[in-house]
């Protein structure tokens, strides 16, 4: 079983997080996913910035796992959260590995 390099479509999503603060998220050519912040990130973020952050993360990510029929894996400070195809997601956290 292996794995083989798929090249995704290339798609943006900006959205609002707060009042003048937008971000938008995008993937290159090396699929990596990119955070555009506007104006930049703040210095110091609220919980409900990171939070609205977060959860339109992993809507993108999961709508680009659903638009390109492949899974996902992000790893971040919290675990790694997969999104397959099918819609569903799921985190380990990683206290759990």
């Amino acid at each position: 079983m292996g794995c083989e390099a798929v090249q995704l479509n290339l798609r943006k999503k900006r959205v609002r997080l707060a009042k003048n603060l937008h971000v938008e998220f995008s993937t290159g050519d090396d699929n990596r996913l990119r955070a555009g912040w506007d104006p930049g990130v703040p210095a110091t973020p609220s919980r409900q910035i990171w939070k609205r952050y977060k959860l339109t993360r992993d809507a993108y990510l999961q709508e680009m796992a659903v638009d390109q029929g492949i899974s996902m894996v992000l790893a971040d400070c919290e675990g790694l959260r997969t999104f397959k195809p099918t819609g569903a997601s799921h985190t380990t956290g990683w206290n759990e590995l």
